[in-house]
């Protein structure tokens, strides 16, 4: 239905072209998630099997579990893991080391240090690493679940301030934050990005949020 004239036989072609590309993008990018869903169910389940045939979910019932995931941070995560409370708000604390396909000694460190341990065989980012452990502290039984950062950057003494107001049922989820108080300054970039964030986890949730990226935060296990 297009006319020689004026190049809109060719324009068609060129919209039609566009279409097709959007088409197939789409199903590459439908594809990649499914893959990446994949990938993560065997990493989590690899991880589980685990951590019930060396029975550890009895260690962490009725129990504050501390989550730390960590990659290749031999050099820092003893030192976070010697620093956590055994006891918080009368709870007694069980720490779990999430140790994301690291090529040090990370794994071996936090058992030396009394950590329960479980691996990634591969990289997948914080993110993977904590959906792996919320999973596993979740069906083992635990009260709450408390992250913390394998890089020292969070304060472990400062646990019962961040976990009391859902241990007291003030809220379900309780974040620490960076902009609160004193702290050291992020690049511009990163200042922007949480400030950002922010706002929009604020209008989601209806709640005033000044850190929303932090990675020290307390939630109780019924709700992950």
């Amino acid at each position: 239905s297009f006319r020689r004239e004026n190049g809109t036989r060719i324009v068609g072609v060129a919209i039609f072209a566009i279409l097709i590309l959007f088409l197939l993008v789409l199903r590459a990018l439908s594809q990649g998630s499914r893959i990446t869903g994949e990938l993560s169910a065997v990493l989590e389940g690899l991880a589980w099997e685990q951590f019930r045939a060396a029975g550890h979910p009895e260690r962490f019932k009725d129990q504050i579990g501390v989550l730390v995931p960590a990659y290749n941070e031999a050099a820092n995560v003893g030192q976070v893991l010697d620093r956590i409370p055994p006891e918080v708000c009368g709870i007694e604390t069980a720490v779990l080391v999430v140790d994301d396909g690291s090529r040090d000694e990370t794994e071996a460190v936090a058992e030396a240090h009394g950590a329960v341990v479980v691996r990634h065989v591969i990289n997948r980012g914080g993110g993977a690493a904590l959906r792996t452990g919320y999973r596993l502290l979740a069906d083992s039984g635990a009260e709450i679940v408390v992250t913390l950062d394998a890089d020292g950057q969070h304060l472990p003494e400062e646990m019962e301030r961040l976990v009391k107001p859902v241990v007291d049922g003030e809220v379900a989820v309780a974040h620490g934050s960076r902009v609160l108080g004193q702290a050291e300054q992020n690049h511009p970039a990163r200042e922007a990005g949480i400030v950002f964030f922010n706002k929009v986890v604020s209008l989601i949730t209806r709640t005033h949020v000044t850190d929303s990226s932090n990675g020290y935060s307390a939630v109780r296990a019924d709700v992950l």
